[in-house]
């Protein structure tokens, strides 16, 4: 269970992490023309810094759950990049190649086969204990 709620919080941390990304590229394309136009941009950052800050929470107690760090580093790195990917392409009409594409796509079948083995060895190792039992 632990494992299975490490990569969970590694997981929301990439989509934090992507909306983080989103809120200060939102706040670069305001200039400081009037007062309202600063308030609004430093809205923006401040916001920016609250969802970094919970990214980085989350993915602190990802490790920290985790038997090993390599599942929440891909994770929380798989979901950032595809989300970020999506979401300039979507909104800020940012091209996505098709090597970009296959590269996400890469990314996230070794995050599924690292996930799936990881999942096998702790399934092994339970029926170990057991069998010991």
């Amino acid at each position: 269970m632990a494992g299975k709620s490490a990569i969970q919080l590694a997981i929301f941390s990439g989509f934090l992490g992507s909306g983080s990304s989103v809120l200060a590229k939102l706040a670069g394309f305001y200039g400081i023309h009037e007062w309202w136009s600063l308030l609004w941009k430093l809205w923006l950052l401040g916001l920016m810094l609250l969802v970094n800050t919970l990214s980085l929470t989350l993915f602190s107690r990802a490790l920290a759950r985790s038997a090993s760090s390599l599942a929440a580093v891909a994770g929380a790195a798989a979901v950032n990049y595809l989300c970020s990917t999506v979401v300039g392409w979507l909104v800020f009409d940012e091209p996505a190649s098709l090597l970009r594409c296959t590269g996400i796509m890469v990314v996230l079948v070794g995050l599924v086969v690292m996930l799936k083995a990881n999942s096998d060895t702790a399934e092994a190792k339970s029926s170990e204990r057991k069998r010991k039992d």
